[in-house]
């Protein structure tokens, strides 16, 4: 099977995550999905009118976004209070730069939460550059080499096994799917490519692969410790809902997503019937034609600056 492969678990639950995440961005996230979320009013007409038709029903439509309000709530009341941060002095530099490119540990906790709020799992590696092995102590902080914690959305997860080691489950595989900048010769344009970070535990021992989007194996590597010695277990760790095991928990605004974009719909119906009758519409009885032709000259003018000369 190719490196693209993706677990069943997950492919049951992208949808949900979809839903949660385009509630979650708000109005202009739903509205651009057109007909996911929204159903066309007579859908097997495709002529130019039903389909402006449709463009105002959607742009009339109301999308309250109480799905992005509860996560933000939410999050608010985990951290109403400063976390307390117990490190060793090895690793304090952590607290400021957890993921190597700026990130503290404050932000990457509240964003594990949000993530958990929304898919009900998320996922952290523990990363570190290349090593030689027996250094000491003092030859890895020479040379500043520093863990990072990177941090995976669920559905950057795509795949994942378990075995059976000593009567242990351990993760024998993870597999991540990564975006990369491509920058073009001229060094002004580029591409987003999707390539696959396979973590794999082969004869005991952690390896990462690399493929790209045919994949094709772009590199392979065995990471190692500060000390460099090798890895007898993947460094990756799954953060649930409800537990930090393999399992996909269901994501806790779930529901919430579902009612808004129920809500959602049930607005775009009353502002489309609002628009079709509740508007008052002025008749005229008992005219003559030549009335209609001397004073009303083919029509009725309304307002207050206008005058009906009877």
């Amino acid at each position: 099977m190719p490196a693209s492969d993706q677990n069943d678990e997950f492919r049951a639950s992208l949808p949900s995550w979809n839903l949660v995440d385009d509630c979650v961005k708000g109005s202009a996230a739903i509205k651009s999905e057109g007909t996911k979320y929204l159903p066309k009013p007579n859908a097997d007409d495709n002529s130019a009118e039903n389909t402006t038709r449709y463009k105002d029903y959607k742009e009339r439509a109301s999308f309250v976004n109480f799905t992005g309000h509860t996560k933000s709530g939410l999050i608010g009341l985990v951290f109403r209070k400063d976390m307390e941060v117990d490190f060793p002095a090895t690793v304090e530099y952590l607290v400021e730069n957890a993921n190597g490119a700026g990130l503290t540990l404050d932000q990457l906790a509240r964003d594990v939460v949000g993530e958990v709020l929304e898919a009900g799992r998320y996922g952290l590696l523990v990363d570190y550059p290349a090593a030689e092995e027996g250094l000491t102590a003092a030859e890895v902080t020479a040379l500043n080499l520093r863990a990072n914690i990177l941090p995976y959305k669920a559905k950057s997860i795509i795949n994942w096994r378990t075995k059976n080691i000593g009567g242990v489950s351990v993760l024998s595989l993870v597999v991540l799917s990564e975006d990369h900048e491509a920058i073009f010769e001229d060094d002004f344009g580029s591409e987003i490519k999707e390539y696959h970070r396979v973590l794999r535990l082969i004869d005991g021992v952690y390896t990462q692969e690399l493929y790209d989007e045919g994949d094709q194996l772009l590199f392979d590597s065995v990471p190692r410790k500060r000390d460099g010695s090798v890895w007898n277990e993947i460094p990756f760790i799954f953060v649930g809902a409800e537990n930090n095991d393999t399992g996909v928990d269901k994501a806790p605004l779930l529901d919430i997503a579902e009612i808004n974009v129920s809500h959602y719909r049930n607005s775009a119906d009353y502002e489309e019937s609002s628009f079709m009758v509740g508007q008052p519409t002025p008749f005229v009885s008992g005219l003559t034609q030549s009335w209609v032709d001397s004073v009303m000259k083919g029509g009725v003018i309304l307002g207050s600056r206008s005058a009906i000369l009877l």
